[in-house]
């Protein structure tokens, strides 16, 4: 019984090691310049391109429109990455939901849509 309990006191201390580990890596923003940061600013942007085009592809009435809501959309995903890019992971989604990157966000694609021919 000794044992089990030694065994059991010493799977409970690893993982909450682990998870005092990935907290902690989790709550500092990804360096940008690192393997692992270009890998998540190339999710990141694919993820919020896909998530555009699909809420735009609706009004892409022709192929000229959709090329052009591309290019905005990846316009919107580059410059919405730099707003957050400085943002622990942790906080990440939370400041994507606060009013004021909302209304940074509609800014960004405004220009974006405006640079890319769309208004």
């Amino acid at each position: 019984m000794k044992w089990v309990l030694i065994i059991v006191g010493g799977i409970v201390g690893l993982l909450v090691l682990l998870g005092g580990l990935g907290y902690y890596f989790l709550s500092k923003p990804i360096d940008p310049n690192s393997d692992i940061g270009q890998e998540y600013a190339k999710g990141f942007k694919t993820s919020f391109v896909e998530s555009c085009l699909g809420r735009a592809n609706a009004a892409a009435a022709d192929q000229v429109t959709h090329q052009q809501m591309q290019t905005a959309c990846e316009c919107g995903a580059e410059g919405t990455y730099h707003e957050i890019k400085d943002v622990p992971l942790t906080e990440q989604y939370s400041r994507l939901q606060e009013p004021d990157m909302q209304q940074k966000m509609g800014e960004i694609m405004q220009t974006c849509m405006q640079n890319a021919g769309l208004q």
